[in-house]
């Protein structure tokens, strides 16, 4: 757990009009949960990704770690989301089993510069990003390609997007989506988004902390 902890990131990347927070409750010792975020490119660049490996306990959570080791590399080499997509994919197909794979969703930020805003994005099989604009529309940013390491030749593609003031962009795993009630009642994509909806506005932080409230409330 200390190991798979470690890997998380200690802090994250302050940026001058720019707000992030990230965290990871693991549902039991260890998990195959794994997020970065980190600037590139003479820090005109914020690059972002969240993992989910297949499965659960000690075997996901190395998983993990050898996924974050092949990305690590081409992170910092300033390769795009839909260029490490199949990289790592090709890389962790001819090392794992076959039942073992991992979604993933990789994103690239413009945060200075002229093209300030400006989203790369690819979804490997991942949970939809939430794309909250400053007015209450949401957007679902799905799928450009198959879970990583699930296939051979993977093909991947990466979509773009612009953030403009207000706009808050989230990522997450199905552990919330799917956390249940006493009735086997799934939280769902549709309470996450009207959550975030109604909190928009809502400071980073206090927005984490009031949806751990209300998942909470709602498993009871």
């Amino acid at each position: 757990r200390a190991i798979q902890v470690g890997l998380l990131p200690r802090e994250l990347p302050a940026l001058a009009g720019w707000s992030l927070h990230g965290g990871s409750v693991p549902s039991r010792g260890v998990s195959g949960d794994y997020y970065l975020a980190t600037l590139r490119r003479e820090g005109s660049e914020l690059f972002g990704m969240i993992v989910d490996v297949s499965g659960k306990g000690m075997g996901a959570a190395l998983l993990t770690a050898s996924l974050e080791a092949l990305a690590a590399s081409p992170v910092q080499n300033g390769m795009a989301p839909g260029e490490i997509a199949p990289l790592v994919s090709n890389l962790l197909y001819r090392r794992t089993p076959l039942a073992k794979y991992a979604t993933a969703m990789l994103v690239s930020v413009d945060v200075a510069g002229e093209v300030n805003g400006r989203l790369g994005f690819t979804n490997a099989g991942h949970n939809p990003a939430l794309l909250v604009r400053a007015d209450g529309a949401v957007e679902r940013l799905g799928a450009t390609g198959p879970p990583i390491g699930l296939l051979a030749e993977a093909k991947f593609t990466q979509a773009e997007r612009t953030l403009a003031p207000g706009d808050l962009l989230v990522l997450y795993t199905d552990g919330i989506v799917e956390a249940c009630d006493p009735d086997d009642e799934e939280f769902g994509l549709e309470r996450l988004e009207a959550f975030l909806v109604d909190r928009r506005g809502a400071p980073l932080e206090e927005l984490s902390e009031g949806l751990d409230v209300e998942l909470e409330k709602f498993v009871r």
